[in-house]
């Protein structure tokens, strides 16, 4: 079998020479990102546009999936004078490439890359040099030249971007001219009225990039041999440690499986108690641990106070009082011992900030969760490609009395008009019924309105929701009703031990029932459900403190978000909501299936804004 370098492993190598030993074994060390749902909806939004871009590009040639026999039908079909392939293959002294699109004319080979992000032409031509993504994608097509040029040194070679154009005419109503089935397309309209809709409006637009390649493929010819050779095995290279190991891909829970321990492994004063908890890497918000890298400062116990921060010198040390906690402290708290700050639960709470906070706070509360996608394909008339598209909330309220109740949800209806609309409408009416503080978990929420807001006036429906566009402001920056972040205040006034500084509610709420009394003793029984004491829409007789007979530690509710009923589908996660609204909108499903996904994404939703009031009560019940 041949050993090839693709375009995907010149990436990898480019950030971390050494995932090269773990690309070479791919059955030992499993790559994380293909298990990665969240990627995996990114895949699939480049499909959607990969697919209408072979509309776009005509009668074309599409070879075959294997890459041997793709090699040779590229190879026959650029004997023709004129020639577009889709998937082309070529190769050449080791190095291989897939070209999403190739164009033959002449002496002359188009290299065409089809990228879901969207393109807007004043913003491309001043940030293509400096934006990260872009870099990526002109790195992707550098190494492709590179592997073309060596394979047709007589041929003119041009690069080309292929992406949804943000200024061009969205299509009415996409979302009805085609569905998916394992991951195939069929459309429901003539193909040649698509095409010339997708043409004619500008869906798609092609950007040539010859000349930023050429400045990269230096870089491509400097490392391509080198990395090849490690590729194949002829050449070792030994552990690279750095940030890049924080995201790297090559990491498992089975230390057997994982690239990054058998790297870290090699270190002096390696154990396995450090390498699971007490790396610098793993520091919240950490950025000088590049610097001390190089300083040969690896885990936690090699530091001081002062190389996190000059504020620490002389022995001093946070204060818990009446003030937000830094970036610095929270790092303190990480890396030393909170023993000496903590409270009778366990974990650090900044309770004299946490008073001035919620001194103008107003019962009952409401804790509101949006899910939205942004679709790089608009399927709506009106809407630009990749804006934010919302379809569905949850809310729950909680009152003086301790009383907490599911009071709302709502989920898209129709596939002909963009749900944001009659989303804002619904939440308006739902969150008109009282005067309550109204809470968000990190500002999406707040954002996602502001994109409606853009939406309606862009529209020119102002008038037909003159109420709802009040409401917005109400709810936005200085607004009678700001919504009030939590995530924030668990930031400024919480220190949680075992989850390395994390913020996200689903850790957050894991740690906060891991200390909260009040939340153990309230919830350890079925008390939610629809007939129940806590009113739920979703569930019943739910119990959501239990805890792992194996381990004796508790379960995180969203692990068994799905422990009643057999729902087929689990989803715990926004990035699968996301994708789950694709299905529903594109998805060739049975009622059966669609009211499936529906009930996972309602349960979901309703979990995210329970989990904020469980959290705000645990707070509120301190046993400081």
């Amino acid at each position: 079998m041949s050993i090839w370098l693709t375009k995907t492993d010149f990436i990898a190598a480019l950030s971390c020479k050494t995932r090269l030993n773990y690309i070479r074994e791919p059955k030992k060390y499993p790559d994380s990102s293909q298990d990665d749902n969240f990627q995996k909806i990114l895949a699939d939004a480049g499909y959607l546009v990969q697919r209408l871009a072979e509309l776009k590009y005509g009668n074309a040639e599409k070879v075959n999936s294997d890459n041997n026999i793709a090699l040779k039908e590229t190879k026959n079909l650029l004997l023709k004078e004129e020639t577009v392939i889709f998937e082309a293959a070529i190769e050449n002294s080791g190095f291989f490439i897939r070209v999403d699109i190739l164009r033959k004319k002449q002496n002359q080979i188009d290299l065409i890359e089809v990228k879901a992000k969207s393109y807007d032409e004043k913003k491309f031509q001043k940030n293509r040099s400096e934006d990260k993504s872009w870099a990526r994608y002109i790195r992707d097509l550098a190494f492709q030249y590179f592997v073309t040029r060596k394979a047709y040194p007589n041929f003119k070679v041009n690069c080309f971007l292929c992406m949804p154009n943000k200024n061009g005419s969205p299509e009415d109503n996409l979302v009805g001219k085609f569905h998916f089935k394992n991951r195939e397309i069929d459309f429901r309209v003539s193909q040649n009225e698509l095409t010339e809709q997708i043409i004619n409006n500008q869906i798609l637009v092609e950007e040539m990039v010859t000349e930023d390649i050429e400045k990269r493929v230096q870089e491509v010819e400097e490392n391509a041999e080198s990395f090849l050779k490690v590729k194949s095995g002829k050449e070792q290279v030994p552990p690279d440690i750095s940030r890049e190991c924080k995201t790297c891909t090559y990491r498992d829970n089975d230390n057997n499986k994982s690239g990054v321990y058998e790297c870290w492994k090699s270190l002096e004063g390696f154990s396995e108690e450090k390498f699971k908890n007490r790396k610098i890497i793993d520091i919240w918000n950490f950025r000088k641990a590049s610097e001390l890298i190089k300083s040969n400062k690896y885990f936690i116990d090699s530091l001081s106070p002062e190389d996190l921060h000059e504020k620490f010198q002389s022995g001093k040390k946070p204060i818990v009082g009446d003030k937000p906690f830094s970036v610095e402290d929270r790092q303190y708290f990480q890396c030393f011992s909170i023993s000496e700050f903590q409270n009778k639960e366990g974990y650090i709470f900044n309770a004299g900030y946490f008073k001035k906070q919620t001194r103008n706070w107003i019962y009952p509360f409401n804790f509101i969760d949006f899910e939205a996608t942004n679709l790089s394909i608009s399927p709506y008339e009106g809407l630009e490609s990749n804006e934010r598209i919302a379809f569905q909330y949850s809310i729950h309220s909680l009152s003086e009395d301790g009383r907490v109740e599911h009071s709302a949800e709502h989920i898209f209806s129709s596939k002909n008009e963009n749900p944001s609309f009659e989303f804002l409408k619904q939440l308006y009416v739902d969150l008109s019924g009282n005067n309550g503080s109204i809470f968000m978990w990190s500002p999406y929420e707040s954002s996602t309105l502001e994109g409606i807001k853009k939406q309606i006036l862009r529209s020119k429906r102002e008038n037909q929701y003159h109420r709802e566009l009040k409401f917005v402001d109400s709810l936005l920056d200085k607004g009678e009703r700001e919504l009030i972040d939590l995530y924030k205040i668990a930031r400024d006034c919480t220190f949680y031990p075992n989850i390395n500084g994390s913020l996200s509610i689903k850790q957050t709420l894991l740690a906060v029932i891991r200390h909260s009394k009040f939340l153990q003793q309230k919830y350890s029984n079925p008390i939610y459900g629809k007939e129940n004491e806590i009113k739920s829409r979703n569930y019943r007789n739910k119990q959501w403190v239990v805890k792992n007979e194996n381990n004796n530690e508790y379960f995180n509710p969203y692990e068994i978000i799905n422990d009643e009923d057999g729902l087929q589908k689990n989803i715990n996660q926004g990035g699968e909501a996301a994708g789950a609204f694709s299905q529903l909108l594109f998805g060739d499903l049975t009622p059966a299936e669609e009211e499936d996904l529906r009930n996972s994404l309602l349960r979901y939703c309703e979990l995210d804004t329970l989990a904020m009031a469980m959290i705000t009560e645990s707070w509120i019940n301190c046993n400081s």
